[in-house]
């Protein structure tokens, strides 16, 4: 049989004694693969920011790196713990540090050189070259264009667990943590209730490197089925596909162990193929010296757990903190066994995160968390902690609890925000599981003010059934997804459902505030259209009206046993004291519409029908169609009449507007003096 040599025998174009540290992937037909720039699986991942939550956001880099980033070792480190806990042990403190860290010049080209940066170098043009620069699907090529001429800082972001898992798993039979980590798209992790669910966590580490490139060098307990290995490294580049000379790579590299493995074709050619696997134990501590890292004792509890080096980072410690707190301070509130989170910047400032507590816009979320915590009743009128109660879905022998949910109202501040304040206010629930990482800020639309803020944790019964129906991102429960579990999917949809209902029940407790005196100018009252996003209009006052509207019981809606929304109302009209003064009749003729119609994408729909209670009998109802009637009756000075309507029933997916006005038919007015 012929034998023919590996497809790449070296990259090397520069005149140096060592061979090359990393081994480019080739492009093979007869195996199966998937390109190497796995970071734009996250590229166009957007993290909602509801309502008052635009401020301060964090950039989407960030969020995914400290979602993802923390979630696969925070579930390592939990489910490291449940271990201890079952031997009866005690488990060391959990933590992780982010570090940046800035090279000084003097150290720059050994740094460079013991991580190979060098070898990418060479797939780049110089910067006076004419040649076009190959998309790699880099986020950020300047370091390693000229990296040996260009003098721009070496920047690094290492991410250090402490006491963590580590990645054990025999390595060859694919067993290996460290393989599914950093090799493989799309596996699972399988341990209930973990919230790395679809192997994408590598994304978030890529997508934090402008060059991607990540190290993981990792100290865990040995197994048996591979005795006496406790500590690993590898380094893996991730491009897209490109051409190498006469070669065509997949856009993977690995920095490791050299093996080569054999492919006999139909022609009894045999192929090498180049890869590598990680460094082990004493030759992966002596290379993580090399490159910087901190040495690992697995003979000390503390010091299991994984460290990577991430190349060139695309995010900043005070954005990363902003991302932290935001998303995990319900994992943090817990200070002896709750997640420990250090950040450490360029300059050794200490940026680390805590519980946003003097954070304005996440404090009522962090009073709702402590509020859902407890058992007993709340005492303030302004909490509520609710129970949802369970559920039993068809062919399926479990009575499901679904959990609890605490709310809160601040009637004299936010439930009734100003109306020119340029924020479109929503009412907002944190969703937790397991992990007690925020998967979102959900938000209820066409329900109006006042707004409420709460937090729900997930039953512990429900947590892996919920952990199913997550996207790739961590960031909804979606009951139209595809799941192992067929209960799944209606447990996330029963559960919004249920949740809306209990939001809806718990505002109904909460008076408007009162009207100011005098002419209320309100021909349209918003129950938060759909229309109303962003900055709000400033409103130019109108002319003194004939007729005085005034709001009695502000729109509310009321859930329905059917799983329907009816809206309620009551309304007041009196005509204005500057018409007596225009005219010498005693009463004048008034007709008054109060209807509620559907808000639809570009104008008001169509009208519901109501239920219109008059206080005055005089007041007679025009013939039309149910919802468009008006009324018309006569009023003197000083006189009022009101009006309580009540709407049809109508799917909770619509939002609906109620438009009292009322105008003087009889006699013609004139214009006031002032007019």
């Amino acid at each position: 049989m012929a034998k023919k040599q590996s497809p790449i025998v070296s990259t090397t174009d520069e005149v140096d004694s060592e061979p090359d540290k990393w081994i480019w992937a080739v492009d093979d037909p007869y195996r199966d693969g998937i390109a190497g720039d796995i970071a734009k699986l996250f590229k166009a991942e957007s993290f909602d920011k509801p309502g008052v939550l635009i401020e301060r956001a964090p950039s989407n880099e960030a969020a995914l790196f400290a979602r993802e980033a923390i979630q696969n070792s925070w579930d390592a480190a939990r489910e490291w713990k449940h271990t201890f806990t079952k031997s009866g042990k005690k488990a060391s403190d959990f933590s992780i540090q982010f570090k940046f860290q800035e090279i000084e010049p003097s150290a720059r080209l050994n740094k460079i050189f013991a991580l190979g940066l060098n070898e990418h170098s060479r797939y780049l043009p110089h910067k006076k070259s004419k040649n076009k620069k190959p998309d790699l699907g880099l986020a950020n090529a300047n370091l390693l264009t000229d990296i040996l001429t260009n003098g721009l800082p070496l920047k690094f972001l290492i991410v250090t667990e402490r006491a963590g898992l580590g990645m054990p798993g025999h390595f060859d039979l694919g067993e290996s943590r460290m393989m599914k980590a950093l090799l493989r798209v799309g596996q699972a992790n399988t341990v209930a209730g973990a919230g790395g669910a679809f192997g994408f966590g590598k994304a978030g580490l890529i997508a934090a490197s402008a060059t991607r490139i990540v190290f993981a060098y990792s100290a865990f307990k040995e197994i048996d089925s591979e005795p006496d290995v406790t500590r690993r490294l590898l380094g893996v580049t991730y491009w897209k596909g490109h051409k190498r000379g006469a070669h065509h790579l997949s856009g993977w590299a690995r920095f490791g162990s050299e093996v080569v493995s054999q492919q006999i074709g139909d022609d009894g050619n045999v192929t090498n193929f180049r890869s590598a696997r990680p460094f082990v134990n004493e030759e992966a501590d002596d290379i993580a010296q090399k490159l910087g890292l901190d040495i690992r004792d697995v003979n000390n509890p503390a010091h299991t757990g994984t460290t990577f080096l991430l190349v060139d980072p695309t995010i900043t410690a005070s954005d990363l903190k902003i991302a932290v707190e935001r998303y995990w301070w319900p994992a943090m509130i817990d200070t002896s066994a709750g997640l420990k989170v250090e950040i450490i910047d360029y300059d050794g400032t200490d940026k680390s995160p805590g519980v946003p507590t003097d954070d304005p816009n996440l404090q009522p979320f962090i009073q709702a968390f402590e509020v859902a915590n407890r058992t007993s009743k709340p005492t303030d009128p302004n909490h509520g902690r609710y129970d949802l109660g369970t559920h039993k879905p068809q062919q399926d022998p479990t009575n499901y609890r679904l959990g609890v949910v605490g709310l809160i109202a601040e009637p004299e501040k936010w439930s009734f925000p100003e109306g020119n304040d340029g924020i479109d206010h929503k009412s907002m629930v944190a969703l937790i599981r397991g992990p007690q990482m925020i998967v979102n800020y959900r938000t209820f639309s066409g329900i109006g003010i006042p707004h409420v803020r709460g937090l729900f944790i997930a039953d512990e019964s429900i947590d892996d059934l919920l952990r199913q129906t997550e996207d790739s991102a961590h960031t909804k429960w979606d009951e139209e997804t595809k799941t192992d579990h067929p209960s799944a999917p209606i447990i996330a949809k029963e559960l919004k459902k249920r949740l809306r209902e209990t939001v809806v029940d718990f505002r109904q407790k909460f008076a408007p505030p009162p009207p100011k005196p005098g002419d209320s100018n309100l021909p349209v009252l918003d129950e938060l259209s759909r229309l109303m996003k962003g900055k709000k209009k400033k409103i130019v006052p109108p002319d003194p009206r004939q007729v005085l509207v005034r709001i009695v019981k502000a729109p509310s809606r009321t859930a329905t046993k059917d799983n329907k929304l009816v809206c309620h109302a009551k309304v007041e009209f009196q005509v204005a004291d500057w018409v007596w003064g225009q005219i010498s009749e005693t009463t004048v003729e008034v007709t008054i519409s109060v209807p509620i119609a559907f808000v639809e994408v570009d104008d008001i729909g169509d009208h519901l029908v109501t239920d219109v209670v008059c206080s005055n009998s005089k007041f007679l109802s025009n013939t039309g169609t149910p919802g468009k009637q008006s009324f018309v009756g006569q009023l003197g000075p000083g006189e009022t009449v009101q009006f309580t309507i009540k709407s049809e029933k109508y799917s909770p997916d619509w939002t609906v507007r109620f438009s009292p006005s009322a105008v003087i038919t009889a006699p013609k007015v004139p214009k006031s003096e002032s007019q």
